[in-house]
C-alpha cells in the first residue's frame, strides 16, 4: 500500500507540449498543401466568380438519395440492435460491427440527407411553395451534401461528448452512493484461500500457513505481525474488537444460481435487466456463511440481527442491482438443497458485510451454524475491524501491508487491506477525475462542434450576401430574410445534434447496465443536467451565429 496522504498536483509535461505543437503544425502543414494544391488546379476565372456560383451537389439523384437514406437509417438500427445485444464489456466482433455501422451510416444519412429534404419537402407545396421555402430548402440541401463530411464528424465528436458526460457523472454519482454502504468498518483484511479465488501456484506456501492454524485468521495475523517486526500493531489487533467471516463453498456439491432459478421459478434475467451479467451466470455457486458470524459482523456495525427459524436459511448481498431477484426470490421462499438438506430460503438481507470500496456481493447463503455442511472449505475470509478512530485504522493498514508484502511463507495470506479513509481517500479521487474529464472533455467537445458549426454558417452567410441582397431588390420583406437565414441556421445546428442525441440514447442504455454494476445510477437526473449544459454552451453558439450571420447578409 502507498502513502495515506494523497493529493492532486499540477503537472506540466515540456513532452506533452511538444507533442501538441507537432500535431497542430502537421495538420496546419496539410491544411496548407490541400488548400494550395486547390488554388492551383482552379482557373483565374472561376476564382474571380466564386461569389456567384453556388455549391455542386455530390449527389443529384433524389430516387438514389432516398434509397441511401433508407439504407442508412436500416445500419444505424442495426447498429444499435447489435450494441444493445452485446453490451460493452464483451468487445466481441458484433461491438465492432455496430461501431462500423453506425459510422457508416451517419455518414451516409448525412450524405443524402439532400435529396431526402428535397423531395419531402416538394410533397407538401402548400408549404414548399410558400414565401422563399425554395430558397431555403436549395440551400440547406447543397450545403448539406457538400458538408456532409464536416457534419457526419461533429455529430460523432457530440455522440462522444453526450456519452462521456452522462457516464462519467453517472459513474460518480454510482460510486458515491454505494460509498457509505460499503465502509460499516473502520478496516476490512480479505484473503483468498480456496475454490476459484486461489487459483496462483505461488499463493500456496502462504495458504498452507493458513490451514496450520485452522485458518484462524485472528491468530495468523497477529502471529505474522510479530515476525514481520510490528509487535505494536499485533497487540493493537489483539486489543480490537473484531469479526471472521468465513465464505464456505461445497467443493463436492456446490449450490449455483442455476439452482435457485430452478427452485424458485424464474430466471435472474427476468428481475434484473443487465446485459453484463453475462450468459455463463447460472453456474457461478453461492458460497456459505455463518448464520452466527453473520451476526457478528451485524453487531460490529450496529445493525439489527438476522434470525433464521428452523429449516430455513437468507441470502445477504450488497449489490443494488441483485434487489429486485433476491427480494423475488425470497417471497416465493424456495427451497435449495445444502449437502442434502431441504432449506427454505426466506429472507433476503441487503447489507455490506466489508469494508470495500465498491459494494461486488451479488449473493451468499447463509445458513444456521449446524446446517453448514461438514469439510467445506473457506474460499475467502474477511476480518473486520473496528477502531478507535481513523488514524488507528490507517496505521494498522500500514503494518498489514507488511504483512501483505512479506516473502516469509510462514505469514498470513493478505490480499487486500483497505481501511475506510482508504475508500474515501480513493472516492475522492475517482469522482474528481471522472467527474473533471467528463465535464472537461464534453464541454470542449461541444464548444469544437459548436465553433465548426459556426464558423462553417458564418461562411455560409458571407458568400450569400449578394444573394440576399438581390432578394432585397426582388421586394423580399426584411422579416421573411431573417426567418429563412433563421431556419437555416437552425437546422444545421440541429442536424447533428439530433441524430448525436440517438446514438447517445442507445449507448446510454448500455452505459447504464455497467454502471449499474457499481452502485444506483439515476440516469434521468444525470440526463437532464447534461442536457442543460449542453443547451446553454450549444445555443449560446447558435445565437450567436445567427446573429452575426444575419449582419453579414445585410451588408
Amino acid at each position: 500500500m502507498g502513502d495515506s496522504h494523497h493529493g492532486l498536483a499540477f503537472v506540466f509535461s515540456t513532452r506533452s507540449l511538444l507533442q501538441t505543437v507537432c500535431v497542430f503544425g502537421a495538420i496546419f502543414a496539410l491544411a496548407a498543401a490541400l488548400n494550395v494544391r486547390t488554388v492551383s488546379r482552379t482557373r483565374l476565372i472561376d476564382l474571380m466568380q466564386a461569389s456567384r456560383r453556388v455549391e455542386v451537389q455530390k449527389l443529384r439523384s433524389i430516387p438514389v438519395s432516398l434509397a441511401l437514406f433508407a439504407v442508412s437509417l436500416v445500419m444505424m438500427g442495426n447498429a444499435y440492435k447489435l450494441l444493445v445485444d452485446n453490451g460493452l464489456m464483451d468487445l466481441s466482433p458484433q461491438f465492432t460491427a455496430s461501431v462500423v455501422l453506425v459510422c457508416a451510416g451517419t455518414a451516409l444519412l448525412f450524405f443524402s440527407l439532400s435529396g431526402f429534404l428535397v423531395r419531402m419537402a416538394k410533397l407538401i407545396p402548400s408549404l414548399y411553395l410558400r414565401g422563399l421555402a425554395p430558397f431555403t430548402v436549395q440551400q440547406l440541401a447543397s450545403r448539406v451534401n457538400t458538408a456532409f463530411a464536416s457534419l457526419t464528424v461533429v455529430c460523432m465528436v457530440l455522440f462522444l461528448a453526450l456519452t462521456s458526460v452522462c457516464g462519467g457523472l453517472g459513474l460518480r454519482d454510482a460510486t458515491e452512493s454505494s460509498l457509505s454502504k460499503g465502509t460499516p468498518y473502520g478496516m476490512s483484511v480479505t484473503s483468498y484461500l480456496s475454490g476459484v479465488y486461489a487459483m496462483d501456484e505461488v499463493a500456496s506456501p502462504y495458504i498452507s500457513y493458513a490451514a496450520s492454524l485452522d485458518y484462524n485468521m485472528v491468530e495468523g495475523l497477529e502471529q505474522s505481525l510479530r515476525t514481520v517486526g510490528k509487535p505494536d500493531a499485533a497487540d493493537a489487533l489483539a486489543a480490537a474488537n473484531k469479526v471472521q467471516l468465513d465464505v464456505c463453498w461445497d467443493q463436492n456439491a456446490p449450490i449455483t444460481y442455476a439452482d435457485v432459478e430452478q427452485a424458485a421459478g424464474f430466471k435472474l434475467t427476468d428481475k434484473v435487466d443487465n446485459k453484463e451479467l453475462g450468459d455463463a451466470y447460472g453456474q457461478m455457486p453461492l458460497y456459505l456463511l455463518k448464520l452466527s458470524q453473520l451476526n457478528a459482523a451485524l453487531e460490529l456495525a450496529g445493525k439489527p440481527q438476522l434470525q433464521l427459524g428452523a429449516g430455513e436459511c437468507a441470502v445477504v448481498y450488497d449489490m443494488d442491482m441483485m434487489t429486485p431477484f433476491w427480494e423475488a426470490a425470497a417471497n416465493e421462499a424456495p427451497s435449495v438443497s445444502v449437502a442434502g438438506c431441504s432449506l427454505k430460503l426466506s429472507h433476503a438481507l441487503d447489507a455490506c458485510l466489508q469494508t470495500t470500496p465498491v459494494p461486488m456481493n451479488s449473493g451468499m447463503l447463509v445458513v444456521a451454524d449446524a446446517d453448514l455442511p461438514q469439510g467445506v472449505l473457506p474460499a475467502r475470509s474477511i476480518l473486520n475491524i473496528a477502531c478507535q478512530d481513523d488514524a488507528a485504522a490507517d496505521g494498522l493498514r500500514e503494518a498489514l501491508s507488511s504483512v501483505q508484502l512479506s516473502d516469509n511463507p510462514d505469514t498470513w495470506p493478505v490480499d487486500m487491506n483497505i481501511s475506510r479513509i482508504d475508500c474515501y481517500q480513493q472516492n475522492v479521487v475517482i469522482s474528481t477525475i471522472v467527474g473533471y474529464l467528463a465535464i472537461y472533455l464534453g464541454i470542449v467537445l461541444v464548444i469544437a462542434c459548436a465553433a465548426i458549426l459556426s464558423i462553417q454558417q458564418l461562411s455560409e452567410a458571407s458568400d450569400n450576401a449578394q444573394r440576399y441582397g438581390l432578394l432585397r431588390k426582388l421586394g423580399a420583406p426584411e422579416g421573411m430574410l431573417s426567418r429563412v437565414l433563421f431556419a437555416q441556421v437552425l437546422v444545421y445546428f440541429l442536424l447533428p445534434l439530433l441524430l448525436a442525441v440517438a446514438h447517445s440514447a442507445c449507448a446510454m442504455y448500455v452505459v447504464a447496465d455497467v454502471v449499474e454494476v457499481f452502485g444506483r445510477f439515476e440516469v434521468g437526473a444525470t440526463a437532464a443536467f447534461a442536457a442543460a449544459c449542453f443547451l446553454v454552451v450549444y445555443g449560446a453558439y447558435f445565437a450567436i451565429t445567427y446573429l452575426f450571420a444575419r449582419r453579414f447578409t445585410r451588408e
